[in-house]
């Protein structure tokens, strides 16, 4: 949540006042400033369009044998690159989503992604597997599991999953442009 001040040329200021910005929050009180839930377009847009690329770099291998990936230490290095940051990319926005319109923000990525199911921003079936890919994200991060063959062949698994990532695209893109009219 943010106030928005007359003459603030766009700046954005919390919502919350502290010692540090309390002057500003009492003067858009004072002024008429108003609260406002806010989401940066132009933040999720950027967001969405690495989500885009990271999907079709993704892509790229998914035509590919799995064995030959699975034998390919680059290309698996690679996969599993291009899934961690799509799959981040997804927690982003969500948590932006989340913040911006004052919804509960997730202690976990995947916590904020079904925040968007609940709220409309996409289907609960998109939210399950975004979840999951989630998980998934943090095992690769994290390495969770030591047995590094699973992880692998996981990572290749996934890439028939990666419609999933397109398909978070394209749910909130129409939801902004749903609220931005």
């Amino acid at each position: 949540m943010t106030i928005r001040l007359h003459g603030s040329h766009g700046r954005r200021t919390p919502a919350v006042c502290t010692s540090t910005n309390y002057l500003r929050c009492a003067n858009a009180s004072a002024s008429g400033g108003r609260l406002s839930h806010v989401v940066d377009s132009d933040r999720v847009t950027r967001l969405l369009g690495a989500i885009d690329r990271d999907a079709g770099f993704l892509d790229t291998f998914g035509s590919s044998d799995p064995n030959d990936v699975l034998a390919n230490a680059t290309s698996l290095a690679a996969i599993k690159y291009g899934f961690i940051t799509a799959t981040k990319g997804c927690a982003r926005v969500a948590h932006h989503i989340c913040a911006s319109e004052g919804w509960k923000v997730g202690e976990t990525s995947a916590d904020s992604i079904q925040m968007l199911s609940e709220r409309g921003v996409i289907s609960s079936d998109l939210a399950e597997s975004l979840s999951r890919a989630s998980g998934f994200r943090n095992v690769l991060v994290h390495q969770y599991i030591d047995n590094i063959d699973i992880d692998d062949v996981r990572a290749v698994e996934n890439l028939n999953r990666i419609g999933d990532f397109r398909t978070f695209v394209a749910s909130v893109s129409a939801w902004i442009d749903r609220i931005e009219t």
